[in-house]
């Protein structure tokens, strides 16, 4: 495959650089971007098609050798990534634009390598992000768009944007947030988490839900959505919005929101790890 995508002029570096690593690893951080439609979330499950396992076949493609990759995030099935890290070692050499490349070229279309860094050996994206920014998209009017359908929620009834941005704040800071995801899938998880940022914007007729937290809990961010839809409608105030956090019911929490409409927008490092930057979308 290399030697073809060379035949094409597609790479300037020599093929030598991939039929001779070296013998030292060297661990690479890339950045991903995905439409998840078609895939049973980012991490690898038994007989399902995944973002991850679709990547590490990519690569044992290119290297010819297996090679395990850690992400940032775990993305439900069906949502989108416009800023997942992934972190692998490998032996080879080449030059991160053409290792970048070259990638491009055997992945599926729906995924894309962005950006590639090359890093020191302890960075791991899971352990050393200190937050990430996930965003949710609402497209609020009476018709469905099927240009927008993979990749937005559809909600026809008109919603306060402004009272469910007013709402969203309560979520800033440190607080249980157990009562915004899926009781079943907890066990005795800590479900404790820092929300340093929280808002709701409109553009046109598309709402956009963005969070930044220090992490998130199973389906944490759908049902918050799901929550502030029933702010925007007049049906929970944002008095008993805010209550839901220091309750132990659950009974006006969610519904959970489709995953088509949710996207991991960016993962934040310290600064130790600060080489790994993106721009805002």
């Amino acid at each position: 495959m290399i030697e073809m995508l060379l035949e094409d002029n597609f790479l300037s570096d020599k093929a030598s650089d991939f039929a001779y690593p070296v013998k030292s690893h060297r661990r690479l951080a890339i950045t991903l971007e995905y439409d998840g439609t078609n895939y049973r979330g980012f991490q690898p499950q038994t007989g399902e098609l995944t973002v991850q396992g679709e990547l590490e076949r990519a690569l044992k493609g290119l290297t010819g050798i297996p090679t395990k990759t850690w992400g940032a995030g775990r993305t439900d099935a069906g949502a989108h990534a416009m800023g997942q890290v992934v972190a692998f070692d490998t032996e080879a050499k080449h030059s991160l634009g053409t290792f970048t490349k070259a990638l491009n070229a055997v992945l599926p279309a729906d995924i894309r390598v962005q950006k590639a860094w090359d890093m020191d050996a302890g960075f791991n994206p899971r352990f050393h992000a200190v937050s990430r920014v996930y965003r949710y998209l609402i497209l609020n009017q009476v018709n469905s768009s099927p240009l927008h359908d993979r990749f937005v929620y559809h909600h026809r009834g008109y919603l306060n944007v402004p009272l469910m941005n007013e709402a969203v704040e309560e979520l800033i800071g440190t607080h249980d947030f157990r009562q915004f995801c899926m009781r079943r899938s907890l066990g005795n998880r800590n479900t404790i988490r820092t929300m340093t940022a929280a808002s709701v914007t409109m553009n046109g007729r598309l709402i956009q839900i963005e969070l930044e937290a220090d992490g998130f809990l199973p389906h944490q961010v759908r049902s918050i959505c799901g929550t502030l839809i029933r702010v925007g409608k007049g049906i929970l105030s944002i008095g008993e919005f805010a209550t839901l956090l220091q309750s132990d019911q659950q009974v006006n929490a969610g519904p959970v929101l489709p995953a088509k409409g949710l996207y991991l927008i960016r993962v934040n490092f310290g600064p130790n790890w600060n080489c790994v930057k993106f721009p805002t979308p």
